[in-house]
């Protein structure tokens, strides 16, 4: 491990300046880290976004277990600048694609083949939002490609006769007893990848598909060294279309996700009795048209998952291996989302007395529809350490709807008063709401923010940031949490 991690490090530092592919569309923005397609095409792994939080970005924490893909099928929790990770945000090419379902996961992934570059941004006042944008663009001429890959499980270590050099290894007969011989790990996994781009005069036309199926074994803390098994599937289709005019372009795209796996949160250390069935489809699309000074994005993201218990009415202890949950909570049953959203921004820059000045005015408005029908066990009873408790009785199971909007404006402003001195502001308002069935329980809220900042020395070496700001305070997107009245 440790000399892979050399071997990364090297090739990240020491060949820096050679690193990205000739050609390739490489420009440095402050408080951000841009992945390259080369480095995706080229390091191990990477073009499994969990796998870029886990081993290559900065600042970053993935709180699930990753290793080659080993949680493409898992909702991600990406810990990122001392904020929680229901927080985290998704885009894809600008477009917002946060769940309206899921906490702090993406409400749709793009093929891997579509994807050139990530880029991760941090809060700071030349963002409208921070987190992780896929950057996808057509290749540069017509042509198809298909990838095949698998992975080998029990290959054993990287270095032969590792077993000779401890004693007692852990994989012998003299270790500790209380540590399991069989650990989570990849049985087998199976991606097949394609890619076709056409190319027109002033236009292209390119399709992506994705198919990733995946066995995973992980520990049944029921009986000492035990195991259960876990299979995933997930199919990624994803179409655009790009028109360059002129002075402008316009693309339109489009992207269809199913995904279904048997035992969900085993991630996260569950029995497998707590474990869930997940079926989830969505479907995304997008228009985009851009211009010197003005950008305008408009999309539509529908969501639409079921999920089901693995076994009813089942016991829980509540002396629990990691304490990650005490009661069986989880939600069951179908929830759909609908999320339309319309953003656009003006940026424009002057000069004068030869100090250049940079103004982006921006607007975003979501509006997000959310139902649900929830299922519930009969009853669940409740013991700790394998003495009884208590019985939960649950209440049925009824459906709800309710509606999230967020409107939000606001400006970034950027001078530059010398070579080694400028001035950053960031300054927003924004109103969210969330309305039931029963206008009593109604929310609202307005709330303002704002950023701002020196840097010093800016596209030099070292470079200094130096900011303060707040956010405006929002009505979260996780609405289904939040019944309206019976």
């Amino acid at each position: 491990m440790k000399i892979k991690s050399f071997c990364i490090i090297f090739v990240l530092i020491f060949l820096s300046t050679g690193i990205y592919a000739s050609g390739e569309n490489i420009s440095y923005k402050p408080n951000s880290f841009l992945f390259s397609h080369f480095l995706i095409n080229n390091l191990p792994g990477a073009y499994f976004y969990p796998s870029f939080f886990e081993n290559f970005a900065p600042d970053t924490t993935l709180l699930i277990e990753e290793n080659d893909g080993f949680s493409l099928i898992d909702s991600p929790r990406i810990y990122y600048e001392g904020d929680s990770f229901i927080n985290f945000n998704w885009s894809y090419n600008g477009f917002s694609i946060n769940s309206s379902l899921d906490h702090g996961a993406p409400g749709i992934l793009l093929p891997f083949s579509s994807i050139k570059q990530y880029e991760l941004k941090g809060e700071s006042p030349f963002y409208k939002d921070y987190g992780l944008n896929f950057i996808s663009s057509a290749p540069e001429k017509t042509s198809s490609q298909i990838v095949l890959s698998t992975v080998w499980s029990n290959l054993g270590s990287y270095v032969p006769l590792a077993t000779s050099m401890v004693d007692p290894h852990a994989t012998t007969a003299g270790r500790n007893p209380v540590l399991y011989s069989n650990r989570r790990k990849i049985l087998s996994n199976f991606l097949v990848d394609y890619i076709y781009c056409k190319k027109f005069r002033r236009s292209t036309l390119y399709f992506n598909f994705s198919y990733f199926d995946i066995e995973r074994q992980f520990n049944d803390f029921n009986e000492f060294d035990s195991v259960f098994m876990e299979h995933g599937k997930l199919v990624l289709l994803h179409a655009e279309y790009e028109k360059k005019y002129k002075d402008s372009s316009l693309h339109i795209t489009g992207v269809f996700n199913d995904l279904s796996r048997d035992r969900m949160s085993a991630e996260l250390g569950r029995l497998p009795q707590e474990t869930r069935k997940k079926e989830k489809q969505s479907i995304f699309s997008g228009l985009r048209f851009k211009k010197k000074n003005f950008n305008l994005r408009l999309s539509f993201l529908h969501e639409s998952e079921n999920l089901s218990p693995s076994r009813l009415n089942y016991l829980k202890d509540l002396k629990d291996i990691d304490g990650e949950g005490f009661f069986p909570f989880e939600q069951l049953g179908s929830f759909y989302g609908n999320v339309f959203r319309l953003n656009f921004d003006v940026p424009f820059k002057f000069y004068k007395i030869n100090k250049k000045t940079e103004v982006d005015i921006f607007a975003d408005l979501k509006f997000a529809f959310l139902r649900g029908s929830e299922d519930k066990f009969d009853f669940n009873p409740i013991s700790f350490d394998r003495s009884p408790y208590l019985v939960i009785l649950w209440n049925e199971g009824k459906s709800y709807h309710n509606t999230n909007t967020q409107m939000k404006i606001g400006t970034i402003l950027n001078t530059t008063v010398s070579d080694n001195f400028s001035l950053f502001a960031k300054l927003l308002f924004q109103y969210s709401s969330l309305r039931f069935r029963s206008s009593e329980n109604n929310l609202s809220l307005l709330s303002a923010g704002f950023d701002s900042g020196i840097m010093l020395f800016k596209n030099k070496n070292p470079e200094i940031l130096l900011s303060y700001g707040t956010n405006p305070l929002r009505i979260k997107r996780k609405c289904k949490f939040f019944p309206g009245k019976r």
